[in-house]
């Protein structure tokens, strides 16, 4: 099969993770690599640069399906750099990914009591039903 296997998706040894390339053939523009990433990856950084005001253009590829890095490119207003656009982008997406964390543990902490307080009552005069579970 020609499917690689699962370990050498997070398997570093003597690799490299990022690299910067820069286009020459472009004002404010770079390429950059990224090994052991996919689609997932990509897509969220590319939507996250084009809510900046700053990225003239973001795209990723996969340059072949069986094989996990992404290329990223970049291309930014003259006073701005790619990479300054890029760190900002992973910062933004970190704060998301932290408030969403935040938000669902929030929500699962009030279901929790909320069902713990149907299922052994609570001081507004519910009590636990075992029957209610076999309905």
């Amino acid at each position: 099969m020609n499917k690689p296997d699962t370990f050498e998706l997070f398997d570093m040894e003597d690799e490299i993770k990022f690299r910067e390339d820069k286009v020459e053939k472009m004002a404010n523009a770079c390429n950059y690599y990224i090994n052991k990433e996919d689609h997932t990856l990509g897509n969220l950084i590319r939507m996250q640069l084009l809510q900046n005001k700053d990225v003239v253009f973001a795209g990723y590829k996969n340059a072949h399906p069986l094989k996990y890095d992404i290329d990223i490119k970049i291309q930014t207003v003259p006073d701005v750099t790619p990479r300054e656009t890029l760190g900002v982008a992973v910062n933004e997406l970190i704060d998301q990914i932290k408030s969403l964390k935040s938000q669902f543990q929030d929500e699962l902490a009030k279901n929790q009591k909320h069902h713990a307080n149907e299922m052994y009552g609570s001081s507004s005069g519910h009590s636990y039903d075992q029957n209610a579970w076999d309905q």
